[in-house]
C-alpha cells in the first residue's frame, strides 16, 4: 500500500510508514460519502498547492506538533522532506497516547556517544561524564599501584591500598552498568519532554565527533602511562626481587677485625619507614654495635639441608631448619611462626663469586623487614647461612624505591627481638656461654667476642652435642676447634686442631670476666 503523507510504497499490515512516520490508519482513498476534494481551480485558498489525500487538516490553525489535533495522525502535520525520525514518532506517539515508551537499546549500549549525538548534554553529564572521568583515575591509580607492587605481588604480598583500589573499580563499573540501565529505560521519555513531542529529532555530529576522538586521545595517554609505569617497574624488579647488592658485603658492612664501617645510603628514615613494634625491634642499643656472628650467622644440620639449593621452595626449607647460635633449641622456623605475622622467602640465586643468596621478607605488623641471606656449605655437609643485611618498608608503601636500609646494629637488635619474642633466650646457648674473658692454669688468657679469638677473626660453624654436652665448632685461620663450656659458664675446654694435623691441644679455662 501507499503512504498517504510521503506516498512511498509501505508494506501492506504496517501501521507507521517507516520513512515519514505516517499513522497508516487513514486511508489512502476518499470515503463514498465524503464531499469531492476541490479542484487546484476552485482552491484559492492554498495559493495553488494541494495537500496530500488524508492529510488535510481542519480549519484554524495547527496545534504544535506535540499536540495532535483530532482526526490528525500523529505527525501528519508535516510533508516528506520534514526529517520526521521513525522510531522516535512511534515513541512520542505512544507516549502523547499515554503508553508506555519501549526500551532503548542505542541509549542502553551506546549511551556515551548517543546521548551527545542527540544533543542531551546535561544528561551526559548526569550519567556518563563523572562515572568515565571516575573510571580514568581509577585507571590510571591502579596502574601505578600494579606497577609499583610489583616487587610485593612476586613474593605473594598483596598492599591492601590496591585490593581497595580494586574493589572501588568494581563498584564504579557496577555503577556504570546501572546507569546505562536507567538510560535505556528512561531515555525516550526524556528525549519526548526535551523536543516538546517533536519528532523531528535534531543530530549532534559535531558532539558525537569530539567525543569519539576525545576518548581515542585519552586512551593513547593512559596506555603511554602504562607502558612507562611498567617499564619503570622491570627495572626496579631487578634489584628489589633478587636484593643480590647485599649478598658478598661483609666488607661493606665490617671490616676484618669485625668493627662496623657504616651503612648504605639511606632512602628515608626509620621512623619514616618503620611501625612502632619494628621500630622498637630495630632500636635496641643493648646489642653490639658490631658484626655479631651469634645473632647472623646461623647453622643448617646436612639432614635439614636440601639437596639443591636453586630448587623451588628450597631457601624456604634451609631458613626454616637453621639454628642461629644465639639459641640452640629453636629453628629459626619456630620462631619465626611464633612472632611475625607473616614470611615468605625468594629462590635461591647463584653470584658470580659462587656464592648463593636468597631473601626472607618478615611481616611485623605493619612494617615488612626484607633480609638479604647467603649460603655456603661446611666441609662436614651442613650448611652457614649468614644475614648479610636488611631494608625495611610500610606494608602498603607501594613505592620500589622507598625504604630503609638497616645498620648492621638495627639487623642484630631485630634478630635477637626476634628470639626474645619467641622465648628462646632460654637456655643460654653454648656460644654464648663462650664469650668472654678465660684464663687457663698456666696462665694464658682467652678472651671470645661476637666476632673474634684473642683479636683474630674466626667463624663459628656448628653446634654439636656429645655425651649430653653442647660444644661449638669454630674456624681461623689456623684450624678448627670446638668451644665446649660448661652448663653454669664458668669453665671451658678449648681444642684446637691445624689443618694439616701438624699441631692439637685441649686446654681447660676458668672465667675471668
Amino acid at each position: 500500500m501507499t503512504c498517504p503523507l510521503c506516498g512511498k510504497n509501505v508494506d501492506e499490515g504496517s501501521v507507521y510508514c517507516p520513512y515519514c512516520g505516517m499513522k497508516m490508519e487513514t486511508s489512502a482513498a476518499q470515503p463514498a460519502s465524503s464531499p469531492a476534494m476541490p479542484s487546484p481551480a476552485e482552491n484559492t485558498s492554498t495559493a495553488g498547492v494541494v495537500p496530500p489525500v488524508g492529510a488535510m487538516p481542519p480549519a484554524g490553525p495547527v496545534p504544535p506538533y506535540g499536540q495532535p489535533q483530532p482526526g490528525m495522525p500523529y505527525g501528519g502535520a508535516y510533508g516528506p522532506d520534514a526529517g520526521v525520525n521513525p522510531y522516535y514518532a512511534r515513541e512520542f506517539d505512544l507516549i502523547a497516547n499515554g503508553g508506555k515508551p519501549h526500551f532503548n537499546f542505542a541509549a542502553f549500549f551506546l549511551g556515551f556517544f548517543h546521548t551527545l549525538y542527540r544533543g542531551c548534554g546535561k544528561r551526559f553529564l548526569a550519567l556518563y561524564a563523572w562515572p568515565w572521568v571516575l573510571s580514568l583515575v581509577m585507571s590510571v591509580i591502579m596502574t601505578n599501584m600494579t606497577a609499583d607492587s610489583m616487587t610485593m605481588a612476586a613474593s605473594g604480598i598483596v598492599p591492601s591500598g590496591f585490593i581497595v583500589v580494586y574493589v572501588l573499580t568494581l563498584l564504579t563499573s557496577l555503577l556504570s552498568l546501572g546507569l546505562s540501565l536507567y538510560n535505556g529505560f528512561t531515555f525516550n521519555r526524556y528525549y519526548y519532554n526535551k523536543c516538546a513531542g517533536d519528532a523531528r529529532v535534531p543530530k549532534k555530529t559535531g558532539l558525537l565527533v569530539g567525543s569519539i576522538v576525545l576518548v581515542i586521545v585519552v586512551t593513547m595517554v593512559i596506555t603511554v602511562i602504562s607502558m612507562v609505569s611498567m617499564i619503570g617497574a622491570i627495572d626496579k624488579m631487578v634489584p628489589a626481587q633478587s636484593y643480590n647488592d647485599f649478598a658478598g658485603l661483609d666488607d661493606d658492612f665490617v671490616l676484618d677485625d669485625g668493627t662496623s664501617v657504616g651503612v648504605l645510603p639511606e632512602e628515608g628514615t626509620l621512623e619514616q619507614h618503620a611501625g612502632g613494634v619494628m621500630y622498637d625491634a630495630l632500636t635496641n642499643l643493648s646489642v653490639p654495635m658490631e658484626y655479631s656472628q651469634i645473632l647472623t650467622e646461623s647453622h643448617i644440620s646436612a639432614a635439614d639441608t636440601p639437596a639443591d639449593l636453586f630448587a623451588a621452595g628450597a631457601v624456604e626449607q634451609a631458613c626454616r631448619a637453621a639454628y642461629l647460635f644465639y639459641n640452640d633449641e629453636s629453628t629459626l622456623g619456630q620462631m619465626l611462626d611464633i612472632v611475625v605475622d607473616d614470611a615468605d622467602w625468594n629462590d635461591a640465586e647463584e653470584e658470580e663469586d659462587g656464592t648463593v643468596s636468597g631473601t626472607m621478607r618478615c611481616l611485623v605488623d605493619d612494617t615488612v623487614i626484607e633480609i638479604a641471606l647467603s649460603f655456603f656449605p661446611l666441609g662436614d655437609g651442613n650448611t652457614c647461612m649468614s644475614i648479610m643485611g636488611a631494608i625495611v618498608y610500610r606494608y602498603d608503601d607501594l613505592d620500589a624505591d622507598s625504604y630503609y636500609v638497616c645498620t648492621p646494629q638495627q639487623v642484630n637488635s631485630f634478630m635477637q627481638w626476634l628470639c626474645v619474642q619467641a622465648g628462646a633466650e632460654t637456655p643460654v646457648s653454648a656460644s654464648r656461654l663462650a664469650l668472654g674473658t678465660w684464663t687457663s692454669t698456666d696462665g694464658q688468657t682467652l678472651e671470645i667476642t661476637e666476632y673474634s679469638m684473642n683479636g683474630g677473626e674466626f667463624y663459628l660453624n656448628n653446634v654439636v652435642t656429645v655425651d649430653g654436652v653442647r660444644s661449638v665448632e669454630y674456624m681461623n685461620a689456623d684450624g678448627y676447634g670446638y668451644l665446649e663450656p660448661s652448663a653454669d659458664g664458668n669453665t671451658m675446654s678449648v681444642s684446637f686442631y691445624s689443618f694439616d694435623g701438624a699441631q692439637q691441644s685441649i686446654t681447660q679455662y676458668t672465667r675471668a670476666a
